[in-house]
């Protein structure tokens, strides 16, 4: 009778190369997490600069109809009355125009100000300040 010589082959994955894998999807879960968290609350932030955006429509209007920034460029602007999951508040100054919009804490608590300014050619822009540029939509950073 021949002796066969029979070698077994490897099936599978040994612990070594499972503990490795695992470590890799740690690595990238503990990178991953805190961007996918800012972007949500970024996400959330926006939702403030939208909703200002109807304030803005009425506000340039008023700029319009009166000739420039006067004492009634907020005729006519609902600020927020009762607070959503996201925005906490908004506001328009009669002064000036400016409008302000606050989000809730689950939204980072940033506050948005949009600032009317009349250009020589009467076009109207609007300058955004934030009080915290790292949630802020990309026209207030």
């Amino acid at each position: 009778m021949k002796n066969l010589n029979i070698q077994k082959v490897q099936q599978g994955f040994t612990l070594i190369e499972l503990m490795i894998v695992v470590a890799i999807i740690g690595i990238l879960a503990s990178i991953a997490l805190p961007a996918y968290s800012d972007y949500m609350i970024r996400a959330r932030v926006s939702e403030a600069a939208i909703m200002a955006s109807a304030q803005k429509t009425t506000v340039a209007e008023n700029i319009v109809n009166n000739g420039g920034i006067g004492t009634a460029n907020c005729a006519g602007v609902t600020n927020l009355s009762v607070a959503t999951v996201n925005v906490l508040s908004s506001t328009c100054t009669t002064a000036t125009g400016v409008i302000a919009v606050t989000t809730t804490a689950k939204a980072g608590s940033v506050t948005l100000s949009f600032t009317p300014a009349v250009n020589a050619n009467g076009t109207i822009t609007w300058n955004c300040t934030t009080n915290i540029d790292k949630y802020s939509p990309a026209e207030c950073r």
